[in-house]
């Protein structure tokens, strides 16, 4: 097992740092949305616990599969599904840390004029 484990560290030395850099990048942005939630929620009046127990769920489901095609890539040649996963939660977490920007009144217009109105 420690061979295993060695040859894994010494051969995948570059994933490993990938790996590394794509997990923080991506909790950085997810702590960035919780803070901003946070934020909006207050300057609306309306925290619900509920709302950020949803949120984080699908915060951990993200880093689940980030995580996964990460410890996969140590296998097969899966980085760029590491890559793809890690980028797109990043840009699910930016839009919706513009979008509560935005509800706290923070003029973003040159951005959310590409966002659909509900």
């Amino acid at each position: 097992m420690n061979e295993l484990i060695e040859y894994i560290l010494v051969n995948n030395s570059e994933n490993f740092r990938d790996f590394h850099v794509l997990i923080i990048v991506t909790i950085g942005f997810m702590v960035m949305d919780i803070f901003t939630g946070i934020l909006k929620s207050l300057y609306n009046k309306e925290y619900a616990s509920s709302i950020s127990k949803k949120g984080l769920i699908k915060k951990i489901g993200w880093l689940s599969i980030i995580i996964a095609f990460s410890l996969l890539s140590f296998i097969i040649d899966v980085k760029e599904m590491m890559i793809f996963s890690s980028i797109s939660s990043m840009l699910v977490e930016l839009t919706s840390i513009i979008e509560n920007l935005s509800a706290i009144g923070i003029d973003l217009k040159v951005i959310t004029r590409f966002f659909k109105k509900e």
